[in-house]
């Protein structure tokens, strides 16, 4: 369990750097219906097409984040 509570926490904080909607509130509520599916923001579908924020970072899936975290661990002796 905390590794599920340890993960949402990352993925909110790094929600900008990631390709899944950063603005979940915002498109929440433009929604008329809770039945209808929710639209993916403007700013995110630059953000998916563009790969990169708009302060111009690359922007990564989460499982490409930890791999990319994983090269900064010191090498096994």
């Amino acid at each position: 369990m905390l590794a599920y509570y340890v993960e949402w926490h990352l993925r909110e904080a790094w929600a900008p750097l990631l390709l899944h909607e950063h603005d979940a509130a915002g498109t929440e509520a433009e929604r008329i219906s809770p039945i209808q599916a929710a639209a993916v923001s403007p700013a995110t579908q630059r953000k998916r097409a563009t790969r990169r924020t708009e302060a111009r970072l690359p922007v990564v899936d989460y499982a490409g984040m930890i791999q990319h975290l994983v090269t900064f661990l010191p090498p096994k002796t």
